[in-house]
């Protein structure tokens, strides 16, 4: 008898589609209300954006870094949101300015990670988890528990609303669909990403499922103590059977 194969990719939207149909299940989901679940399904691919860019980030990372990690991405993240809001405050003309500083402290931290690890030989978890709090420790001196800015209307426009009233799609969207063909370029053509070809669908796919995951938990009004608890446990799992389907190929 023949065995069924289902790449990581496709398995993880039909992960997708099962949660979405669950969410719409639940007392406070969609039901049957297909133009609330049109709604709902837009918005959660609007916010899997933002969690699929960083995890492209750190896909190239583990890919080209012998399997590396960055453990200082989200406190970077983090970091140079605070800076992009601060620095724009509103103000249209100041959106480029704040782009190209957060750029410029991410590239920063970036460097500082890259000479820890390649000249001091640090390991690449140690190195990054440290950079972590400092990073985190810099945040917490630089706002003191308070930030003060705005979002410029032009990133509004820019990212959740949609190209035009008659192509209801959210420009995020596009802009995600557009990066993610610019990285499937750079994994079929980089000397150094050869073994990663395709994995960065698995990413924009697992990026959809955690985004579900947690409206999920939301919809069923779970206390942030669980929702984190069940986060982190199907990361685990999700790990496990990757590295389990790894290990069996080899």
């Amino acid at each position: 008898m023949k065995r069924i194969s289902i790449s990581p990719p496709v398995a993880a939207l039909i992960l997708a589609v099962i949660l979405f149909i669950l969410s719409g299940l639940l007392p406070n989901g969609f039901g049957s209300d297909l133009e609330v679940a049109k709604a709902q399904a837009t918005n959660i691919l609007r916010l899997s954006v933002f969690l699929g860019v960083i995890a492209a980030g750190q896909t190239l990372v583990i890919i080209s870094g012998s399997e590396g990690i960055d453990l200082s991405a989200g406190s970077v993240v983090t970091l140079t949101a605070i800076l992009t809001y601060v620095i724009v405050n509103g103000a249209d003309e100041k959106v480029l300015l704040a782009l190209l500083a957060s750029l410029a402290v991410g590239a920063l931290i970036g460097l500082l990670n890259g000479v820890g690890i390649t000249f001091l030989k640090i390991s690449p978890f140690v190195m990054t988890l440290g950079m972590s709090g400092v990073v985190t420790g810099a945040i917490i001196i630089a706002n003191h528990g308070n930030v003060s800015g705005k979002v410029a209307p032009i990133m509004t426009r820019l990212i959740a609303r949609p190209l035009s009233p008659s192509f209801p799609i959210p420009n995020a969207l596009i802009i995600w669909l557009i990066f993610g063909f610019l990285m499937w370029l750079l994994f079929e053509r980089g000397t150094l990403l050869s073994g990663g070809k395709g994995s960065y669908w698995g990413t924009m796919a697992g990026a959809i499922v955690l985004t579900l995951i947690t409206s999920l938990l939301t919809t069923m009004q779970l206390p942030d103590s669980v929702r984190r608890m069940v986060l982190g446990a199907t990361l685990l799992i999700l790990i496990s059977i990757y590295g389990r389907q790894k290990a069996l190929r080899q």
